[in-house]
């Protein structure tokens, strides 16, 4: 399928997804930056564009970036206080927007678009485990009844930096 750049990936609601359990350790053990395009066709119930985190079983630091119904779900947690959650930003459908999750020091921030639009203040905590779980089209979270937040959209150039990129890299990835 056409993508933003070139060629996407498409996900189509019900059955695909992309996974990788084998992202490295430095990545989920510090602070991190994941940056996508995605293009979504329509209103849909909570599926998942980007699900990141150290482990199945709910450990922390995670990422989620989702649909839900006419808005982005964004979320980042890191521990019991350290969340960024909005569900109240707008998508466009039938366009390609770029959204950005940055875990840093103080806290986390999204970006819709290279503009800022949610953050939170807080110390990020890490965990000991050993692996991280990266899905693509749909969430691997135990607390989604039986995976089933299942996209239906496009997804191209997903990026994940092992470090936060600061406001005007976001900027520059966004005008690329």
């Amino acid at each position: 399928a056409t993508g933003y750049i070139d060629k996407a990936a498409v996900f189509n609601g019900s059955s695909s997804y992309v996974e990788n359990s084998n992202i490295p350790n430095e990545i989920c053990k510090g602070y991190y930056t994941v940056n996508v395009w995605a293009y979504i066709p329509s209103s849909q119930s909570y599926a998942s564009v980007v699900h990141f985190q150290d482990d199945n079983n709910g450990h922390l630091p995670m990422l989620n970036i989702a649909v839900n119904n006419s808005n982005w779900n964004l979320n980042i947690r890191s521990n019991s206080s350290g969340v960024v959650n909005s569900t109240n930003i707008p998508i466009t459908f039938n366009s390609w927007n770029m959204i950005t999750g940055v875990l840093h020091s103080g806290g986390a921030k999204f970006y819709l678009n290279g503009e800022e639009k949610a953050s939170a203040s807080f110390t990020p905590v890490f965990t000991t485990n050993t692996s991280c779980k990266f899905s693509l089209g749909r969430t691997n979270q135990a607390w989604v009844s039986s995976v089933s937040a299942y996209l239906n959209g496009s997804i191209d150039q997903v990026r994940i930096f092992d470090r936060s990129l600061d406001s005007g890299e976001i900027t520059q990835l966004y005008n690329e």
